[in-house]
């Protein structure tokens, strides 16, 4: 059962890693365009 736990661990913790990434990814292509936008205001 300690397998089982320590999978399910993992497979948390990439699946938050996973979303992170995407976050990052979002906020980036978020800030650029916003500076297309307005590119004054960078």
């Amino acid at each position: 059962t300690a397998q089982i736990v320590e999978i399910a661990g993992f497979v948390i913790l990439e699946r938050q890693r996973v979303l992170n990434i995407s976050h990052f990814t979002h906020t980036v292509q978020y800030a650029s365009f916003l500076s297309v936008i307005s590119p004054e205001s960078f």
